[in-house]
């Protein structure tokens, strides 16, 4: 399950990180 968030969150993160570019 850790491994599903740790996922979720740096599909969240590479999101953000597209959207500031």
């Amino acid at each position: 399950v850790a491994g599903v968030i740790r996922n979720r969150s740096a599909d969240m993160v590479h999101a953000l990180y597209n959207m500031n570019k």
